[in-house]
């Protein structure tokens, strides 16, 4: 019986508790593998319908949750900013990047982080 493939090693030193701020990344998005931890890709044409396309924070791999607001039945609340620019982007409830390093914590104005702590607003 042959071996099975090796499970590549993420480029990147994993940290399931890194806090890291949103790092845009332009075409092409990799569809498999890993990215820049914390990276997302910004649908400016809804291509992949609703879906937010990030890296995990912890460790790179890449993945997709779907968005929506109001939320609906198993998607994330956009509390703020767009999918189309995702620096700027407030989710609910928490991300919990199952299948890879186990990051969980939360998107908040374009910065993933382990508290939910809301932007601040000037007034």
């Amino acid at each position: 019986m042959p071996e099975p493939a090796p499970v590549p090693e993420p480029p990147y030193p994993v940290d399931p508790r890194r806090e890291v701020a949103v790092t845009i990344l332009e075409d092409p998005w990799p569809l498999s593998g890993y990215a820049e931890p914390g990276s997302c890709y910004p649908d400016k044409e809804n291509t992949y319908n609703d879906h937010l396309l990030f890296a995990c924070p912890g460790c790179g791999k890449v993945g997709s949750i779907p968005v929506r607001h109001p939320k609906a039945k198993e998607t994330w609340d956009l509390v703020a900013g767009t999918i189309s620019q995702p620096d700027s982007l407030t989710l609910a409830p928490s991300v919990h990047c199952v299948g890879c390093c186990g990051w969980h914590g939360f998107l908040c104005g374009g910065n993933w982080q382990l508290k939910y702590e809301p932007p601040r607003t000037t007034a």
